[in-house]
């Protein structure tokens, strides 16, 4: 086994029981992005309902979980993460309870309400307790292994949403072919409370007397924020219906696009253990602008290119590159700011990316409509202006950045 690999292994070894529980629970409520990215628009699509309404069941849970994720995050430093993460965890097993109705437009929304509530509930706040739960020097190798294990658990899901295809091409109808996948997702996602529930780890809370926002780590949230805007608003444009843009501009169902998202998943999640060996050696600041501008480049070529092949290889790399800085970025911020205020400052930078995520799936929904590259080239253009306004707000910056960039023990 290469050494690096051995090294996240050996600090995998060493982790508390609560590290490890919350990592466990993190890949369980990882599994249905696979599902959402692959199966929900096509069955939506074959439902019956337009791309817009398509689009619009994603703005509406982002949007959920851009409003509430702050609040949320506030509260849980206030009152405990535990309790929040717990119940976002049961929720999310709901949605998927609700999916096979999705034929009737109320329960399809309130499923994405359901969404946004529980991802609001969990994912700011999970991230909180790992960091409680890990040290300065192994904080970095863990949220290494903690997307490694979240990307391979939604490549799972991106290839058991292969089956509703495969019954449909059996000649079952379109809820009976695709309530087997999301029923057995729901029943799964009820596991991840009681994980928690032997997670004693609470994390530090703020004292009563304390401002609600994170203003100890403003300087380094204000610019997050500003990046992250310009690089959401490009991402919600695609990337939550990239398997409706096989379908429109490639005739590919869930048969070609389960496999070939399960194939992304396996490959983000090693290369989510790279990514801190890079940072380390390169720097936090050229190694995301190296990565993010060559994605760039290769979702500029998936728009050019009419070879199935040849968009299938673009698309697992643009995905791997996008997706290497995000453990790397994430052991940055958590070691950053204060301990009191890492869940609502992972809320405020959630916030950052999540709004523009959720407001421009519509809108690229129905760009895809007219072209199905056209949402593609403004992505292009987006993550380019967002690449270069990371490196300007952080090509200086050397600490206390590097410092937090922890080697692997």
């Amino acid at each position: 086994m290469p050494s690096p690999f051995r090294q996240y292994l050996t600090t995998f070894r060493g982790l508390s029981g609560d590290a490890k529980r919350l990592l466990a629970a993190t890949a369980i409520e990882s599994v249905p992005f696979g599902v959402l990215a692959v199966a929900v628009p096509l069955y939506l699509k074959l439902l019956g309902h337009s791309e817009v309404l398509i689009g619009t069941f994603f703005s509406v849970l982002g949007g959920t979980a851009v409003v509430l994720i702050l609040p949320f995050g506030i509260l849980a430093d206030r009152l405990g993460r535990k309790p929040m993460v717990m119940l976002g965890g049961g929720l999310a097993g709901v949605v998927f309870l609700l999916l096979p109705l999705a034929g009737n437009v109320a329960f399809l929304l309130l499923a994405a309400v359901l969404g946004g509530l529980a991802e609001a509930l969990f994912f700011s706040t999970l991230q909180a307790l790992l960091a409680d739960a890990t040290t300065e020097e192994n904080r970095t190798a863990v949220f290494g292994i903690s997307f490694f294990l979240g990307a391979a658990a939604g490549g799972l899901g991106s290839l058991v949403s292969s089956v509703p295809d495969l019954l449909t091409a059996r000649g079952w109808a379109v809820v009976p072919g695709y309530a087997p996948l999301f029923l057995a997702t729901g029943v799964l996602l009820f596991a991840s409370p009681v994980l928690l529930a032997r997670v004693h780890v609470t994390g530090r809370r703020k004292a009563a007397g304390e401002g609600l926002l994170p203003r100890r780590s403003s300087s380094i949230i204000s610019r997050f924020l500003a990046s992250n805007l310009i690089i959401g608003l490009g991402a919600g444009l695609i990337v939550p219906i990239f398997s409706l843009w096989f379908f429109l501009k490639h005739g590919q169902r869930e048969a070609f696009t389960g496999p070939l998202f399960a194939l992304g998943a396996g490959i983000n999640a090693f290369a989510s253990l790279a990514a801190p060996v890079l940072a380390r050696r390169h720097g936090l600041v050229r190694t995301g602008v190296a990565l993010q501008g060559t994605a760039t480049l290769l979702l500029l070529g998936m728009a050019g290119i009419a070879w199935l092949p040849a968009a299938a290889v673009l698309f697992l790399g643009r995905n791997a590159l996008m997706n290497m800085t995000w453990p790397v970025m994430t052991s940055f911020l958590m070691g950053a700011v204060h301990p009191e205020e890492r869940s609502s400052a992972s809320a405020v930078v959630g916030i950052s990316f999540r709004l523009p995520f959720a407001v421009s799936t519509t809108v690229g929904a129905a760009m895809m409509a007219a072209n199905p590259d056209l949402p593609l080239l403004i992505t292009a253009a987006l993550y380019a202006v967002g690449t270069v306004a990371f490196w300007v707000f952080f090509r200086s910056v050397s600490a206390p950045a590097q410092a937090t960039l922890s080697p692997v023990p």
